[in-house]
């Protein structure tokens, strides 16, 4: 059984990663983000959990992650300057 430490370090770890790969501008899919979840912590990760990762990273964190439907893939939107 995993300890609750464990669990928040995989979260964290996680959670970059999906940023990175979002911020990289390839407009990653969700099956290449899990993909890449794999590849770099060697754990599998559910495609709901991964949209709760993204849900998480909007809403709590602040980045505008969208879904662009015609590159079938997710990327970030460039803050507005003043």
């Amino acid at each position: 059984m995993r300890t609750r430490a464990k669990q928040n370090y995989l979260l964290v770890e996680r959670l970059m990663i999906v940023q990175d790969a979002i911020e990289n501008g390839n407009y990653p899919s969700i099956t290449s983000l899990r993909n890449k979840v794999l590849d770099r912590l060697g754990a599998d990760v559910s495609i709901p959990t991964l949209r709760r990762d993204l849900d998480f990273l909007r809403s709590r964190i602040g980045i505008d992650i969208r879904y662009d439907t015609y590159r079938q893939g997710y990327y970030i939107e460039p803050a507005v300057s003043n």
